[in-house]
């Protein structure tokens, strides 16, 4: 049953809640284990202790840890009697410390234990703040600070067919991002392994929006003011970063409208309803368009893979604010270990990218724009927009007449961090090495010429595909290589020998071998077997 206001006042007008006995716990085991006195000393504070002795006693004795020194009951004694503490509070202190304390190995719960009274005594200074409030007639700022507000402007507002029909979707005042891409209260989940640049992608994005610059085709509507909160990157990381960046985007002369739309904060403490609770001021101080959360799971505070704790962190926290102050939310997400049967690795399709990210499938379900990063080949990396990716912008080419595409290439770039624009696409490259394979074995057979059938077998052997697939390959690609004389045979062409840089070996480099043909084909199978994988994909027309 809930409380009477006269009630509530007599509540926080009492004892603050402490305990008395862990507090000495505390202590005494910090007197009796130099390894829990290190552990208190790093754990708590002085605030954390509420009898005025007790704190006294906890900062001469995390003094002593920090210059290395062990403390005892008579060394602890010396140091109260010098701060004019009464002998008598110092001999009851000093002996039930040590006696109070049965286990000093119990360390890490008695310290618990003083920090949750902390909390509770907090929370009641700060029920006392919004009560005293309240009493002045401030109800509706503090409500309004915690997004607990609830009346008629609030509520879920009706919509109407006519009005529907009348909204301007090409000129939403909402929109961000893209082509309604990503608007007010909406969110843009960036999802990629670790290690493999996904804050140096977003900085570089970020920084885009704040200039009002493409990033691979995405554009903002206008320059964006930008709020970052990390948790995994120091100081001379972020430094590395930017400077990559703005070197590579050739933007390096512009840092003063940087200053005036980018801010970084760095924030390593607090996690769920705690990190909420201060990204709220963050936001209502700050008044971002776009707010960064670098990376999910260090600000959760909870199981990923959990709907609930998910849906909550989201949808009950995040929603609000970004609804109330207009916002839009650029989640950082990693991606889960990778299968270990490499033909796993890259089974994803279609619009199952968006799922890439390690969790509940609620934070795909959530977000509504979803960008994954992935390597591809060696150097080589996919920039996907998987989920409401034809509202992006994004561009195969830097061509300003390039249409939307869900799908581009990019690779870090040769000096700093930075990504740029690919110059192959997958496949190329072991594509033109699979056909100089082919057409070196074509020209290893020598003048005796290759039935239909045997080039068949090559290209199937190369490309490692099946029948219909070679009968394609050789018919479009093969081909133009060779020659068909009246006896059936194929035969090299003989303009093409001079395009291969790697010498055909003669009949007297391979005597004493079964015959030229065999040793050839021994030398081509070995070759070309480490393109296997390549040659999956291309047979599958991927």
């Amino acid at each position: 049953m809930s409380k009477s206001p006269a009630e509530m006042t007599r509540t926080l007008e009492g004892v603050p809640p402490h305990d008395e006995t862990a507090e000495r716990c505390v202590l005494g085991s910090m007197l009796i284990e130099p390894y829990a006195a290190e552990v208190a000393a790093e754990s708590l504070t002085p605030e954390h202790f509420y009898k005025p002795i007790h704190r006294l006693a906890f900062n001469i004795i995390a003094g002593l840890v920090q210059q290395g020194r062990c403390a005892d009951d008579v060394i602890l004694a010396a140091e109260l009697a010098k701060a004019a503490v009464p002998q008598h509070d110092i001999d009851a202190l000093t002996k039930r410390a040590i006696l109070d304390t049965p286990n000093a190995g119990s360390i890490a719960e008695y310290i618990a234990i003083v920090d949750d009274r902390l909390q509770d005594r907090k929370a009641l200074e700060y029920a006392a703040h919004v009560l005293n409030s309240a009493q002045r007639g401030e109800g509706r700022r503090i409500l309004d600070s915690l997004g607990l507000r609830s009346d008629r402007h609030d509520e879920c507002q009706p919509l109407s067919p006519s009005s529907l029909l009348q909204y301007d979707t090409k000129n939403d005042e909402n929109c961000l991002i893209g082509r309604r891409w990503i608007c007010r209260g909406g969110s843009l989940t960036i999802i990629g392994q670790s290690g493999l640049g996904k804050s140096a992608a977003a900085m570089q994005f970020v920084v885009a929006m704040a200039l009002n610059e493409s990033f691979f085709g995405i554009r903002p509507v206008r320059p964006l003011k930008v709020v970052i909160i990390q948790a995994e990157n120091d100081t001379g990381d972020l430094a590395e970063e930017i400077k990559g960046v703005t070197a590579g985007m050739g933007i390096a002369n512009r840092t003063n409208e940087l200053d005036e739309r980018l801010v970084f904060l760095n924030q390593a403490n607090k996690t769920g309803d705690e990190f909420t609770m201060w990204l709220r001021g963050v936001v209502k101080r700050h008044q971002p368009d776009l707010v960064v959360i670098d990376p999910l799971l260090s600000y959760l505070g909870g199981d990923i893979s959990d709907q609930k704790t998910c849906s909550r962190f989201l949808r009950n926290q995040l929603n609000p604010i970004s609804q109330q102050y207009g916002c839009a939310w650029v989640i950082i997400h990693h991606t889960g270990k990778p299968p270990r049967d490499p033909a796993q690795r890259n089974g994803h399709i279609g619009q199952d990218y968006s799922y890439l990210g390690i969790g509940s499938s609620e934070l795909t379900n959530w977000t509504r724009a979803v960008l994954t990063l992935r390597e591809v080949e060696e150097g080589l990396y996919e920039l996907r927009a998987a989920k409401r990716g034809k509202r992006s912008g994004l561009t195969a080419s830097d061509d300003p007449h390039a249409p939307t595409s869900e799908v581009c290439y990019i690779q870090h770039a040769e000096r700093g961090i930075c990504w740029v624009r690919a110059d192959h696409n997958p496949g190329e490259k072991k594509l033109v090495e699979n056909l100089r394979q082919v057409q070196l074995t074509l020209q290893a057979m020598g003048a005796g010429g290759l039935a239909y059938g045997k080039v068949l077998e090559i290209v199937m052997r190369v490309f490692n595909c099946k029948t219909t697939k070679a009968k394609e390959i050789l018919k479009t690609l093969i081909q133009p290589l060779c020659h068909q004389r009246l006896d059936g045979l194929y035969y090299p062409n003989i303009s093409n020998r001079s395009q291969v840089a790697d010498p055909v070996p003669t009949r007297d480099q391979v005597a004493g071998r079964a015959s030229y043909k065999d040793a050839t084909r021994d030398r081509d199978l070995g070759r070309t077997r480490s393109l296997a994988e390549f040659a999956a994909l291309e047979a599958a027309g991927e």
